[in-house]
This record gives structure tokens, sequence and C-alpha cells, in this order.
């Protein structure tokens, strides 16, 4: 399997989970791979901590420091404006749009997976993902490709 396969793979396989938001968080300050996840699972815990949610660390490819990307479920009932500013007040800049499987986000979190550059975890604080399949959605969603 080359490269393209493994994320279109990763991205088939992410795309398999019901997830209620895409995110992308910055920081106000230079962090490194480790430490950016780390506080950034600091604050999904704090703001949801019954959500499961996969998170990709990248570094910036044109200045020092990271940044994050994510995709989040159980956490249906939020207010998207509320998170980004309380993210913006704890860290730096936030942006968060509801999950649509048909926009590509899976996909885009897998880019760079196989990147030395990239830093990536499935976080579940105990709760078990929904898959799609357990919702019965499978048919729904393979006749409306």
């Amino acid at each position: 399997m080359n490269a393209f396969e493994l994320k279109r793979a990763w991205g088939e396989w992410l795309n398999t989970f019901v997830w209620d938001f895409f995110g992308t968080f910055t920081f106000r300050t230079s962090r490194n791979l480790i430490g950016g996840k780390k506080r950034f699972n600091g604050f999904m815990k704090k703001i949801f901590p019954k959500a499961y949610y996969f998170v990709v660390g990248e570094q910036h490819s044109t200045r020092d420091g990271v940044h994050i990307h994510t995709l989040a479920g159980n956490v249906e009932q939020i207010n998207h404006l509320k998170v980004m500013d309380a993210w913006n007040k704890y860290d730096g800049y936030s942006r968060i749009v509801p999950y649509d499987c048909h926009k590509g986000a899976s996909y885009y979190l897998a880019k760079n997976i196989t990147s030395e550059k990239a830093e990536w975890d499935f976080v579940t604080n105990g709760v078990e993902p929904t898959k799609i399949g357990d919702l019965g959605l499978v048919k729904e969603l393979a006749t409306a490709r």
C-alpha cells in the first residue's frame, strides 16, 4: 500500500464513525507536537468530558509551532461560537463547524497522518465511539453518494 492509499484508507475508516464537529485549533504561543496535543486534550476534557475525538497535531509549514485538527463525537448539543470563544480565551484561534461526511474532513485529517511532522491520537474518554453502522445509516449514506 503506498502513502496515498494509506491516507485514503485512514479517511475511509474515520468516516465510519459518527462525528458532531470538525475543528481546527491554533496556539497563541509556539508549541511542539506533543505539547500542543496535550494542551488540546486538556481543553477537550474540560469542555467535553464525555466526548470521543480523533486529533491530529501538525507542524506549521511556514512558522514555528503547531496547529490541531479534530473530529469530535458525542457532543451533538453544542454552541460552536461559545466553544470557539472558550478556546480563544484558553490558548488561541479556532474554527469549528458541524461535521458533514460529504465534505471530506475525515480525509483532510488523514492527509499528514503518515508524516513525521504530525502526531495523532484517538481519545475515547471511556466512551465507546458510535459507528455509522451502529445507527443503521450505511444504506442511506451509500445511496447519497
